[in-house]
């Protein structure tokens, strides 16, 4: 076994990981829609409540899973130039053989994301790692802040966290919870990351930026525990 990373510890690195890439290759692309904010916490109260430790345990327990295959659409909406860059894809993760993040649109790249390391593909077959650069480094960093938290030891969440129970919704059936980083480097680019669920399906993901930028994904169709998952590594090639 290479890795058994919880879904949502390795996904969140893969994706802040594809944020980054994502924005620096396609600001100028025809994809690009104007947006509005959901940046640094003006659009957004959230007021931490008692048991809020005892409610991030339980939603990072709840969205293990040994295997996901889902859809994703993706929107990074870039404060300074007020606009949204789409894209779109799929994503397999197993907890035996890592995360890959498969984009299709508005252009087709995918990155195999395993324990020891994250390796690039492109569509005519190349690949490479892209293990040592800065998205790498940077985020190396978030997955040993978030290593404590993602296996529900709230005690660990909460010393690299400000955790706020972001409450559940009845209606629309999702539970949200808010995690506002303490160490420096990560909260110098990131004011705080917004999680919601559904049921025991991670349903999207939005990381807050100062100066009111922020990427959501949302996962579309999610299946779990599939005993034809597949391997990530097959499925990050092109055909």
């Amino acid at each position: 076994m290479r890795n058994s990373l919880p879904f949502f510890k390795i996904l969140t690195v893969a994706f802040l990981f594809g944020v980054f890439n994502f924005a620096g290759t396609c600001l100028a692309s025809s994809d690009v829609q104007t947006g509005k904010s959901e940046g640094n916490g003006s659009a957004v109260s959230v007021t931490a409540v008692p048991g809020a430790d005892a409610a991030a345990a339980d939603f990072f327990r709840n969205v293990r899973h040994e295997s996901v295959l889902s859809d994703f659409e993706q929107t990074r909406y870039v404060a300074e130039a007020g606009r949204s860059l789409k894209s779109s894809g799929r994503m397999l993760f197993t907890v035996s053989d890592g995360l890959c993040w498969k984009m299709e649109k508005p252009f087709k790249r995918s990155w195999l994301f395993l324990g020891d390391g994250v390796t690039e593909y492109q569509p005519d077959g190349s690949s490479r790692s892209v293990s040592g650069d800065g998205n790498g480094m940077f985020n190396g960093i978030l997955l040993s802040v978030l290593n404590g938290g993602i296996e529900g030891n709230t005690a660990d969440l909460t010393a690299n966290f400000d955790v706020a129970d972001g409450g559940y919704d009845s209606e629309s059936h999702v539970h949200a919870i808010y995690l506002k980083p303490l160490d420096k480097q990560i909260g110098s680019v990131i004011y705080r990351i917004k999680l919601e669920r559904k049921e025991d399906v991670l349903h999207s993901i939005t990381i807050m930026e100062h100066g009111n930028s922020y990427t959501r994904m949302v996962f579309v169709s999610p299946v779990t525990d599939a005993a034809d998952a597949g391997m990530p590594q097959e499925f990050c090639r092109f055909r």
